[in-house]
């Protein structure tokens, strides 16, 4: 990467591209400028990155998604397995035990396992006082002071840790009680649009500003998740330690539906999925149909959109 970087020139006649790399260099000597310093190897492969980026990055960066595959077989291998309560790497006192308001749908109060609040008023339910604390170890705990015995150094083959560190977060998600499948879709927008069972918020397949997707894949830890400069931990692909390949709950969009695994509960692969990665002709697992689960939902793939891009219902709000 770094020979053909230094082998193609630049073309400064198009003077959009000039103003967005002038502001891209500004941009990075604030950052440098607002942020603690880390160390010299650190900021050496940020820097090469952001000037990579600055040479094919558009003003349409915001919505760059990816095509990579993003998998967890392909980022741990085939022989990884999902976390339970007596996993190496479960945290028990990071998961706090949520609590469930009255009418909370019992697909949710059975499987929701951590970091949450709900509240049902009329049809709209409320998850709120999510911290965004993943119950497991990663690279992105502060090696220091009382998350230091959650740190782990190790990180996928290939992965590289981004300068964030993970914080709690005050995350709150409406949405519809009885969600409606639509006709047309809605287009999700950047920052949290659901919620995982073990109370980390889910992202689209979008990256920040001024990077992309394939690049924030490769800063994922074994979690399949990462922060923001604001330490909020999120997935934007397959959570490891939730789901692999099958057909496991995994959460819950802002507009209702349920998102589960690759699989369908038959262990099939489905081949019918609509435009927003969804359907319902194959039923849920008995457990969440019993639970009042909507037939409607969104699968899990590895390629993009990974999550979700847009939405089949009505989406409530996140902040």
């Amino acid at each position: 990467m770094e020979s053909s970087f230094h082998t193609k020139k630049y073309k400064w006649g198009n003077p959009m591209k000039k103003s967005f790399l002038l502001i891209s260099i500004s941009a990075a000597i604030i950052y440098s400028a607002c942020n603690p310093k880390k160390s010299d190897d650190t900021t050496k492969t940020l820097a090469l990155l952001a000037l990579a980026r600055s040479s094919t990055a558009s003003t349409s960066s915001s919505t760059s998604t990816s095509t990579s595959s993003a998998s967890c077989q392909t980022l741990l291998g085939s022989s990884t397995t999902v976390m339970t309560n007596a996993s190496a790497d479960y945290l028990a006192a990071v998961c706090t035990t949520p609590t469930f308001g009255t009418n909370t749908p019992t697909w949710i109060t059975a499987n929701f396992k951590c970091n949450m609040t709900t509240s049902v008023s009329g049809n709209t339910i409320t998850i709120s006082s999510i911290t965004s604390l993943p119950p497991y170890k990663s690279a992105y705990w502060t090696n220091s002071g009382t998350t230091a015995a959650y740190y782990e150094s190790t990180m996928p083959t290939g992965n590289a840790v981004n300068p964030n560190k993970i914080s709690s977060q005050n995350n709150t998600i409406t949405m519809p009680l009885a969600p409606t499948v639509n006709s047309t879709t809605t287009a999700s927008s950047m920052g949290p649009i659901g919620v995982n069972v073990l109370g980390v918020v889910l992202y689209n397949n979008a990256a920040a500003p001024g990077d992309s997707l394939t690049t924030e894949l490769a800063t994922m830890d074994r979690g399949y998740g990462h922060p923001t400069n604001t330490g909020s931990y999120h997935n934007h692909t397959e959570p490891c330690k939730i789901s692999n390949n099958d057909s496991n709950l995994v959460g819950v969009m802002m507009d209702g539906f349920p998102v589960i695994g690759q699989k369908d509960a038959d262990g099939t692969t489905p081949t019918d999925l609509d435009a927003a990665h969804g359907h319902s002709t194959k039923a849920l697992s008995a457990a969440l149909i019993a639970g009042g689960a909507p037939t409607y939902h969104y699968h899990i793939t590895a390629s993009d959109p990974y999550i979700l891009s847009v939405f089949r219902g009505t989406p409530g709000t996140a902040r």
